[in-house]
């Protein structure tokens, strides 16, 4: 059976608008098509529904959705019966993906802010980001690849340092990763880049560094001063004669240096000779020493073999020797037990003998008690006459008695009936009352609930609450954009002044939009206070002062804590209370208008999506489809439900009723998709079957219904070599570093991206995506040197499926060396370009003058001798390089008496092997001893250092430089506390220079291993033993 599960996001609309399985080479008898877990067709059914006329499927086994709509996602699963018997079957997951639009259907580019610190470019707008959605990517003057740094009112935006940014024109492009993921066409205006010019404007001065790309080097800018003369030399010759004797001057001064070219080729040639010879050479001795090996393992696997002989063997005389000591204690137990027996049963003789004299005895007394009987029957004779006549007087009685209770009886059944039917009629008229009151609470419960508008501006979704006017945003932004946002509605942020008179209409407010304040502080809602202007000194926005010693404060606040805590937000662990906290992070928040509350609260997506039913809305209301995504395993809310207005609720997935309040869901719903008794409607553990196009239809008992849709798309997270990211770099290209990012073995859905931070903290795109690594490509020339680092590309908490601890969401670091030229190496630019011009003016000028054969033939012999002395600089990197290879040649690891079948190599006379799977000390020490090994014995940082990290160069690792997440070797003190020994018994003394500073500290009382670090140097420190780590064994195997 094949299982083959593919993620299509196709385009909605007539391009690539079909979707096909194919089963090749195999010879079908019936072929069966499911859509989440549903037959949908077959070979001998056709396709029905809203798939009918577009699913087909052919006689080759060929399976066809054509013209693809909204409603078509889900997990498809082909099942083919083979005419041998057997099956396969083939699952897909469709979704179907829509364009981005934007106002003019074009991109356009725009400065939006700029000051002498800082530029915003801003790209868009946006009118719908497409889905999956689409993101932005900046292109600067030099070509170098930027990332979004925030999107904001419909535009993505670029945020750049003036100290940093190159002026020039400055570009924005979709990030459309794959050409069919934007789902547009080749030709569409969206596709085009957006051009903006930037000047920067920078500030000169005698601390302003000059850029490092405005230099070149002087030896190139030398050469060029040397053509120059030359050409000058031979224009301001009087004659054609001087020009000769000019040119074949400078020939013979140049002569000296050109006479090195052969002795350099001949050096040259020797040199590439005598590294073919030591590769010759050194392969003749690995295959001598690895056949040597070869014939070492057939003599260890001969002897472990004797040795398994010979256990056997003695193994096999021990159990026999056993074997017959046990039967022989057998035999003596069994005779043991037969004498037991016996004795047992001369016991039970002499018993029975005693117990038949009792029995003679008992037999004697019962006769006695026989003859005592037969007087006692004679007396039962008498008793029996005369019970006889009392039942006869009591049996009378009764019947007189059951005459007269008959006639009772019925008189209170006539008065029964006569009470029943009174009853009927006045719950009948009681029932008329009650639907009739009924009726009246319902539309004055509709008319409660209905908002009064009077006196705001409702054409802005304000509202009115309590004498305020409020309105509510559900989109993250900072308390200075916040702020901005109310100004632009000619409102501000909300003032909460008091708990009694502020605190009913917010509440109202959260409670009609479906919302609850959050209870934890650093994740409330922004409100109109800050101490920007003066610290210390609230001020609501209106001017009045917010006192430090205020009851609406929290416990504690206000702090200040780490001195960036200038605005306030609300919270409600128990009730209002107000704290402060960093402006600069993304909040909900209150907007106030005039003398009117107006409440904007901007917001992280929630954990469920709420659909709010307005009970007594028109027939037929339709809230519109919107996409939603969740996580694989998450739960999610259909609809709130109304226990106080009676409903009726019918739930479709892709226009197929799968649940309802009078049907339970079946198949992959079955104890998932649930409609409780409030018209509640939960879709829980979410799977990747359960994406498609859900209704829910409620119908109120007024008549009133209200139709919800959403489109869902399940989620899941990125899957990652090792559960966090690595960055590596490449340097064979001596002119581009190339740093990779990954290893990513599953991109997730929708596909993450990774973004890069550079030394000064700007953030630059992914150049492309290789071999489950994505790459960053730096030209040398305008690469800065220091720290980059990769994060994934999560644009929303929710995107990447990841818990908010996971190591995946964390940066991968690495540090980049680049050998800049210094300013005594290099000259400007501008100078260097000019001095080519003038180059380019000489030649022209000498090949327009016509000079004799002599001053001709000098020249021409000139330059024959100047290509060939231009070859020197060729030869002397050649033999630099050779000379290179035979140092490394030399410095190459020998194997000589390492056990090489297990992976040992031999680094400075040390036989070692590292293991980058993690383990506890123990398990790693068990895995040397495995290998008939120890872990490795660091006791000297001069000797033991070297080897260790030529072991780690070799293998493409290095050192941790954090303490704990280094590598375990040899060292605890697990016998004896605070006594730490290798594992050949020395001793590790606590004062050795080996030790970090303050180490060991046994904190915790549970450190008791030793691992080894680089932070700067390498050292060691005692670290838990529990805690898995990387480490390195050694093979104690003498040189041979």
């Amino acid at each position: 059976m094949k299982l083959t599960v593919v993620v299509v996001t196709l385009i909605w609309g007539a391009m690539f608008s079909s979707l096909q399985w194919t089963i090749i080479g195999e010879v079908s008898a019936h072929v069966f098509v499911f859509r989440n877990g549903e037959s949908v067709a077959s070979t001998s059914v056709a396709a029905k529904g809203d798939l009918e006329g577009r699913l087909l499927v052919g006689e080759d086994s060929r399976v066809t959705v054509t013209n693809l709509t909204s409603s078509d996602v889900g997990l498809y699963r082909v099942e083919v019966k083979l005419s041998d018997g057997s099956a396969t079957h083939h699952s897909t997951i469709v979704v179907v993906g829509e364009p981005p639009e934007t106002t003019d259907s074009r991109l356009t580019a725009f400065v939006n802010t700029s000051d002498d610190n800082f530029i915003r470019l801003s790209c868009g707008a946006f009118m719908f980001s497409g889905f999956p959605p689409v993101s932005v990517i900046w292109k600067d003057p030099v070509g170098q690849m930027l990332a979004s740094t925030g999107f904001s009112e419909k535009y993505f935006t670029l945020d750049l340092d003036t100290e940093v940014a190159r002026p020039g024109l400055y570009s924005c492009q979709l990030d459309c990763r794959h050409p069919s993921n934007c789902c547009l066409d080749d030709q569409s205006p969206l596709r085009q880049w957006a051009n903006i010019e930037v000047q920067t404007n920078k500030v000169s001065g005698e601390n302003k560094k000059s850029r490092e790309e405005d230099y070149v080097p002087v030896a190139n800018f030398s050469s060029l001063v040397r053509r120059v003369q030359e050409l000058e030399v031979a224009m301001t010759a009087q004659d054609c004669k001087e020009s000769g004797v000019a040119a074949m001057a400078h020939l013979v001064h140049r002569q000296a240096k050109c006479d090195q070219l052969d002795t350099l080729i001949v050096r040259l040639s020797e040199t590439e000779k005598k590294i073919s010879d030591m590769e010759n050479v050194s392969r003749i001795i690995k295959q001598m020493q690895d056949e040597l090996n070869l014939v070492n393992h057939t003599l260890k696997l001969f002897q472990l073999h004797s040795e398994d002989d010979m256990k056997t063997v003695n193994q096999s005389f021990n159990n026999l020797r056993l074997q017959s000591e046990k039967e022989t204690m057998d035999i003596k137990e069994k005779l043991k037990n037969i004498l037991s027996k016996q004795q047992r049963v001369e016991d039970r003789m002499s018993t029975f003998n005693e117990r038949m004299t009792q029995v003679n005895e008992t037999m004697s007394e019962t006769d006695d008690r026989i003859s005592s009987l037969t007087d006692w029957r004679l007396k039962e004779s008498d008793y029996r006459n005369q019970l006889t006549g009392n039942l006869s007087a009591v049996t009378r009685d009764v019947t007189v008695l059951r005459t007269e209770t008959h006639k009772d009886m019925a008189t209170v059944r006539s008065r029964i009936s006569d009470i029943d039917n009174a009853l009927s009629t006045q719950v009948k008229r009681s029932d008329a009352t009650h639907s009739a009151i009924y009726a009246n609470l319902s539309s004055l419960t509709r008319m409660a609930k209905q908002p009064a508008y009077g006196g705001c501006p409702v054409e802005k979704g304000y509202v009115l609450y309590n004498k305020r006017c409020l309105k509510l945003y559900t989109i993250g932004q900072d308390y200075q954009t916040a702020r901005r946002r109310c100004q632009a509605d000619g409102a501000h942020l909300f003032h909460f002044k008091s708990r009694e008179e502020d605190g009913p209409p917010l509440l109202m407010l959260m409670d009609t939009n479906g919302q609850q304040i959050n209870p934890k502080l650093g994740q409330g809602l922004w409100i109109g206070a800050d101490d920007i202007v003066t610290e210390g000194n609230f001020l609501w926005s209106d001017g009045t002062p917010l006192i430090r010693g205020s009851p609406l404060w929290s416990s504690g606040q206000p702090d200040d804590a780490g001195r960036a805590e200038d605005c306030v937000e609300i919270a409600y662990p128990n009730n209002f209370v107000l704290n402060d906290f960093q402006c600069g992070l993304k909040f909900h928040h209150p907007m106030k208008l005039t003398m009117v509350v107006v409440t904007v609260i901007w917001g992280v997506i929630l954990s469920t999506l709420q659909w709010t039913i307005i009970a007594g809305g028109p027939a037929g209301v339709d809230t519109g489809t919107r996409v939603v995504t969740r996580c694989k395993g998450e739960n999610l809310v259909l609809t709130e439900g109304n226990a106080d207005v009676p409903s009726r609720v019918l739930v479709y997935r892709n226009d197929r009723l799968v649940a309802s309040t009078f049907t339970n869901a079946s198949r992959d719903l079955q104890r998932r998709l649930f409609v409780d008794a409030q018209s509640s409607v939960t879709l829980r553990n979410l799977s990747t079957s359960d994406l498609g196009v859900y209704r829910v239809e409620v119908t109120h008992s007024d008549g009133s219904s209200v139709i919800s849709s959403m489109r869902l798309v399940v989620g899941e997270p990125p899957e990652i070599t090792g559960s966090r990211l690595v960055v590596v770099s490449d340097t064979s290209d001596l002119s581009l570093i190339r740093l990779r990012c990954g290893a990513v073995t599953f991109l997730g859905f929708p596909p993450v991206s990774v973004i890069w931070r550079d030394p000064v903290g700007q953030l630059l795109a992914s150049t492309g995506f290789s071999e489950q690594y994505f790459t960053l490509d730096l030209p040398v020339t305008l690469a800065r040197p220091g720290r980059y680092s990769c994060h994934l590309d999560c644009r929303d908490p929710n995107d990447c499926c990841l818990d908010n601890q996971s190591p995946l969401r964390q940066w991968a670091q690495i540090d980049v060396q680049i050998d800049k030229m210094s300013s005594e190496d290099s000259v400007p630019l501008a100078n260097f370009s000019s001095l080519v011009q003038r180059v380019k003016d000489l030649e022209t000028a000498a090949t327009s003058q016509d000079c004799g054969d002599s001053g001709v033939a000098a020249m021409a012999y000139l330059v024959h001798r100047q290509a060939k002395c231009d070859q020197l600089e060729s030869f002397i990197d050649r033999l630099s390089a050779a000379e290179n290879t035979i140092q490394n040649i030399l410095q190459r690891p020998s194997y000589s008496g390492c056990p090489v079948d297990k992976g040992y190599v031999l680094y400075n006379k040390r036989c070692l092997k590292l293991y980058t799977i993690k383990q506890d000390y123990q398990t790693a020490r068990r895995r040397c001893e495995t290998d008939g090994a120890h872990l490795f014995n660091l006791k000297s940082r001069e000797l033991d250092g070297p080897p260790l990290l030529l072991l780690l160069d070799t293998m493409g690792q290095e050192l941790s430089s954090t303490l704990g997440q280094g590598l375990w070797i040899g060292a605890d003190d697990t016998v004896t506390e605070g006594h730490f020994l290798w594992s050949d018994g020395t001793t590790l003394l606590r004062g050795s220079p080996l030790w970090s500073t303050g180490q060991p500290d046994d904190a915790n009382g549970n450190e008791d291993c030793v691992e080894v670090a680089q932070p700067s140097n390498i050292v060691i420190n005692d670290f838990t033993c529990s805690v898995k780590l990387g480490f390195v064994c050694q093979a104690d195997i003498e040189m041979q």
